[in-house]
């Protein structure tokens, strides 16, 4: 009797961790992604603070 509890035990632990860590890399690649567009929105704010897009858009006018 023991032995099963044992067995039940220790597979829902190893379920448990298992669905843990796959949250847990998923929840890391959406801060990734997170990360990655606030470092582009960036570089472009800094390709705009030369001016590049404003004026294409104004010459075209």
């Amino acid at each position: 009797m023991e032995l099963a509890v044992d067995n039940y035990y220790s597979e829902n632990q190893a379920s448990k961790s298992t669905s843990n860590k796959s949250n847990k890399k998923r929840k890391w690649r959406e801060i990734e992604a997170i990360l990655d567009q606030r470092n582009l929105y960036k570089e472009l704010e800094e390709f705009d603070e030369f001016g590049q897009f404003s004026h294409s858009s104004d010459s075209a006018a």
